[in-house]
């Protein structure tokens, strides 16, 4: 997740990503994203303003270069959670 000081590094590099691939692929019109993380592998966490969906704008995509990954912003810190805690447990 982007702290408001990454982000404003992060959301110019997010821009000129996304029009990239607006050029290669067909996207929804009513699609909004705005950058919330990244992955470390070049994909960015993306929050569609209009729907409230959490998606991944895949780096490298080939077909499909959005993929979702949580209904909304509250089942993906959900998922974070449950992530962490099961990481906490193998390691006990």
């Amino acid at each position: 997740m982007y702290s408001v000081k990454e982000l404003d590094g992060a959301y110019p590099e997010f821009l000129e990503v996304y029009r990239e691939v607006e050029k290669q692929y067909e996207l929804p019109a009513d699609l909004q994203p705005f950058p919330i993380g990244g992955f470390g592998e070049g994909s960015m966490a993306v929050l569609d303003q209009t729907s409230g969906k959490v998606l991944m704008l895949i780096h490298d995509a080939g077909e499909l270069p959005l993929r979702e990954i949580a209904v909304d912003f509250n089942e993906l810190m959900t998922l974070l959670a449950e992530s962490a805690i099961w990481v906490q447990e193998q390691m006990n």
